[in-house]
């Protein structure tokens, strides 16, 4: 049967098996490709569909695996990529397969291979690091953790097999470690527990990690996948709001800068406006002694109120760059809620930066609310 089969042909019922996974050793997503009989794997062609998971923002590459001892393509194949942000993709694999007697004649096996959106995060086993026991966003939800399971299943990939969901769980923990060196190699931790809040009981949750801006993507990605429309919670993020507290100091310090700049503009510009008239009297008198002593003192005052301008100008930049950075760090705080709870602390925070309450403006990101003016 087998002379009779047409040369180049592959073995029957050949197919190809496909393995995604988050790989810290080498700091990217591998993907292993693997043929289930005895053939060679010539060269693989990958298409971001998308145009978000390759590096430098290709969309397509070309990949050809040799084995080292013969310099030929054998029957498993694996490829790296390092996807430059945290979102989901969809990657066209195309891999070309020659039988071991005729490798110039190429069998194409296509296939889309849907990335999840935090595939870059490998799943850790206990026991976890404590590098970021304090950190985190804390709420309550409704929903059993028998369905965090299901989520963590479709937006990760897992390592080992997820908590077993035929009876009602009590408590729940995942942890993960990123895999892109550009960050850090950061830890994300995410924790629950059913327990009794006032008349009902909910699933108390706890997300862990260094960095707000990803706590906020991954709570708006729950919001999405659960289908929630409103969702307080509490904040910590000691870093981010350090951070925030040092940029609060510099717009202060902006602020009373150029109240002291335009106090003293103002003086000058008074002072400029006496002398030229002083000068105009001289000149009319022909007091020309007296003229040129106004005109040479209106030379300096002139020369020091550029000066003072170029000095505002420069604090001006200082200010709205600061001010820049507050708000960025207002709309990753804001990621941490949904709906009405989102609103609220944008508004309530610019409202802060309005009257100059820099000083409460911390308070109302960990909170979600400014408390001084909370009915």
């Amino acid at each position: 049967a087998a002379a009779d089969s047409p040369i180049g042909a592959l073995p029957p019922n050949t197919s190809l098996n496909y393995e995604l996974r988050a790989d810290q050793t080498a700091e990217a997503l591998v993907l292993r490709i693997e043929a289930n009989s005895d053939v060679q794997i010539m060269n693989v062609i990958v298409v971001d569909l998308e145009g978000i998971m390759l590096e430098g923002g290709r969309e397509v590459i070309a990949f050809a695996p040799k084995n080292q001892v013969t310099g030929t393509g054998g029957r498993s194949a694996t490829l790296s990529f390092r996807p430059s942000r945290n979102q989901p993709a969809k990657l066209r694999i195309q891999t070309h397969i020659a039988s071991r007697s005729l490798t110039t004649y190429l069998h194409v096996f296509e296939t889309d291979i849907t990335v999840p959106r935090f595939a870059a995060f490998c799943q850790l086993d206990e026991p976890y690091p404590n590098d970021f026991e304090g950190n985190g966003v804390i709420f309550s939800v409704k929903e059993g953790l028998e369905r965090f399971v299901s989520y963590f299943s479709s937006s990760f990939l897992l390592n080992f097999p997820p908590p077993s969901t035929s009876s009602e769980l009590q408590q729940l923990k995942f942890c993960f470690q990123s895999v892109k060196a550009n960050a850090n190699r950061e830890y994300l931790k995410i924790s629950g527990v059913r327990q009794r809040e006032n008349t009902q009981t909910v699933s108390r949750i706890r997300i862990q990690c260094d960095s707000m801006e990803l706590a906020g993507d991954l709570l708006q990605d729950m919001a999405k996948y659960f289908g929630w429309s409103q969702l307080s919670s509490e904040a910590d993020f000691p870093k981010d709001f350090a951070a925030l507290e040092d940029v609060i100091e510099t717009v202060s310090a902006c602020n009373a800068a150029r109240t002291s700049l335009t106090a003293d503009m103002a003086d000058d510009s008074a002072r400029m406006k006496a002398l030229i008239i002083r000068a105009e009297d001289s000149r009319l008198m022909m007091d020309m002694e007296s003229m040129r002593k106004s005109y040479t003192e209106l030379t300096g005052l002139n020369n020091g109120l550029i000066g003072a301008y170029s000095i505002r100008m420069k604090n001006h930049e200082t200010l709205l760059a600061a001010l820049k950075e507050v708000n960025q760090t207002i709309q990753r705080a804001a990621t941490l809620r949904v709906g009405d709870a989102k609103g609220r602390v944008v508004n309530d925070s610019r409202a802060a930066v309005k009257e100059n309450r820099m000083s409460d403006i911390v308070r109302i990101l960990q909170k979600g609310f400014d408390s001084t003016t909370a009915s």
